[in-house]
């Protein structure tokens, strides 16, 4: 089985919202793992399964997410679809 390191993970993320994905910085301390969210004005469904892999593939190695500085437009995005215990926001 590969071991996966962050430099692996963050190639991972490539989200589908109308943004820019070099803009969104994050920071790991402690196995947990902060995403800054506040460049991010809209996503759409492929850009919520993209945060729900990114989620998943960060648990897998014991790191809770976090997405930070969240938009109205992405908590209700969240909300509607009914993901606000899987896609948590600090």
């Amino acid at each position: 089985m590969e071991e996966k390191t962050n430099n692996t993970i963050e190639k991972l993320v490539e989200l589908n919202g109308e943004y820019d994905s070099e803009a969104m910085g994050s920071v790991h301390f402690r196995n947990t793992l902060f995403y800054d969210v506040g460049s991010i004005d809209h996503v759409n469904n492929a850009g919520i399964m993209d945060l729900l892999d990114l989620i998943k593939t960060w648990s897998e190695i014991g790191t809770e997410v976090f997405f930070v500085n969240a938009k109205p437009t992405l908590k209700e995005k969240i909300t509607e679809l009914n993901l606000e215990k899987i896609i948590l926001f600090a």
